[in-house]
């Protein structure tokens, strides 16, 4: 039940932004022009974008203080206790994600038959997750994840990891062959390839930027059992639910200083959900 609140308080915030922006473009006539007009179209884009930034942040940060306790209280490997403050934040972050991949696709192409299905589409689906029944169907994470191909704020992760994935492929080659260099998980949708270009640190053995992860080759597991492959395929699991802002401030939740809480993060535990290691704390999303 926290979930769906969250996720309708979500869809409240998120759709708000949406018709600001819609009113601001001249497609819909929901609130009167005079109280938006001392701000362009692109100065209000631009408040979306830091206001998303902002609540993304928060909510990230209030999910963290939720799992503080139970973290602290969870032997190695087990998922952790349900935390009323995390369901509720998660929720709020389906919601938001959820109507704003909507949102982008009807503004863009000013409320187009295709562009309203496609948005439709995406919100509904999106939105599901705020449901366990469906977040831990495998049928539904393939919807999801196939589906993050044409999530706008997935793209804030995937078109950097379509350029670090092209500029990566002729080291990949290089070090893991022409026949091992690319794998793709069709239950996510992921394209994932050995990574060969800059060291990582020892404890990390890959990384994802939305629909692309980087694994190193000697880190490499199968897309069905425990390994670093499934752990990052649980992230673009993640990106497509929450947005590509989540995975950026995980990100730096995860390797700068002075947060640097590593397997901790919270980004880095819903992940883990998807296909459960050992020795690695989840929160039960994915599974």
């Amino acid at each position: 039940m926290r979930l769906f609140i969250g996720g309708l308080i979500g869809l409240a915030i998120g759709g708000l932004l949406y018709v600001t922006l819609a009113t601001s473009a001249g497609i819909i006539p929901i609130i009167p022009v005079t109280l938006l007009s001392a701000i362009s179209f692109i100065g209000w884009l631009i408040v979306t974008f830091f206001t998303i930034i902002i609540v993304t942040t928060f909510a990230y940060s209030l999910a963290t203080i939720g799992l503080l306790g139970p973290i602290a209280a969870t032997p190695a490997g087990g998922v952790l206790p349900i935390s009323p403050l995390e369901q509720f934040m998660r929720g709020l972050l389906i919601g938001i994600a959820s109507v704003l991949n909507f949102g982008i696709w009807a503004i863009t192409t000013r409320h187009s038959l295709l562009g309203l299905t496609i948005g439709i589409v995406l919100l509904i689906t999106g939105f599901l997750a705020v449901f366990v029944v469906f977040s831990r169907s495998p049928l539904y994470q393939g919807i999801l994840g196939w589906s993050s191909w044409l999530r706008p704020l997935s793209w804030l992760m995937t078109v950097p990891g379509f350029l670090l994935f092209l500029i990566n492929l002729p080291a990949a080659i290089a070090t893991a062959g022409l026949l091992g260099a690319v794998r793709f998980d069709g239950t996510t949708s992921t394209i994932e390839s050995a990574y060969a270009l800059t060291p990582l640190p020892p404890s990390v053995g890959g990384f994802d930027l939305g629909n692309f992860t980087f694994v190193l080759a000697g880190s490499r597991g199968r897309f069905t059992s425990p390994s670093v492959s499934t752990h990052e395929t649980g992230h673009t699991l993640t990106v497509a639910a929450f947005g590509g802002i989540f995975g950026w401030i995980n990100a730096i939740d995860e390797n700068v200083p002075p947060f640097r809480r590593m397997t901790r993060a919270y980004g880095e535990m819903i992940p883990e959900s998807h296909i459960p290691r050992l020795r690695r704390p989840n929160v039960g999303v994915w599974s």
